[in-house]
């Protein structure tokens, strides 16, 4: 648990420092610090319980490779983070190319879903809920970051592109049928 919550803490620092060509206001930066704080605290602490560890015993060093909880929940976490990550830099990459200025970015993992990334993090936030509480906290977690980005952080996003890019955005709309998960939603 404590490497899924270093590694969140780092993909953030990761992205502050070497992704995001914006400034983050001090509100919003306190606001993410304390709602990672909350999560990774819960899931935590969920993962110490016996009653809702996704491991029920620890009687050896295998006990967490036999909890199939702490196994998919750990591959997921790799490939959310991989995806979340790989995508920002494919982004980054075509934004720093001065023959994109005025342009969206629809290439790489984007061109699977247009905020790719936002389900990179949903897939590695839920991933770090199955590996501390099983199935359930996951189904929980899963639920919460789906209605998030659906009905807030994506329709804001799409608002904004969209007055940003016009016609250009809508052509990417069109093409790409996803918004957060391949071939789901």
């Amino acid at each position: 648990m404590l490497s899924m919550a270093a590694g969140g803490a780092l993909s953030e620092t990761f992205w502050i420092l070497c992704i995001s060509q914006e400034e983050m206001p001090a509100g919003q930066a306190v606001f993410i610090a304390g709602f990672n704080f909350f999560a990774n605290s819960l899931n935590t602490l969920l993962s110490m319980c016996t009653l809702t560890s996704a491991v029920r015993s620890y009687d050896d060093s295998t006990s967490l490779l036999r909890s199939p909880a702490v196994v998919i929940g750990t591959t997921f976490y790799v490939v959310g983070m991989l995806t979340q990550t790989v995508s920002e830099l494919q982004r980054r990459r075509f934004k720093k190319d001065p023959a994109n200025e005025g342009k969206p970015y629809c290439g790489g993992l984007f061109s699977l879903a247009t905020h790719v990334n936002y389900g990179g993090y949903t897939v590695w936030r839920t991933a770090y809920g199955m590996a501390s509480a099983g199935w359930a906290w996951a189904a929980v977690t899963n639920a919460w970051f789906v209605y998030d980005f659906s009905t807030r952080g994506i329709p804001v996003l799409d608002d904004y592109l969209q007055r940003k890019y016009g016609e250009a955005y809508t052509e990417i709309e069109a093409r790409v049928p996803y918004k957060l998960i391949p071939g789901i939603y």
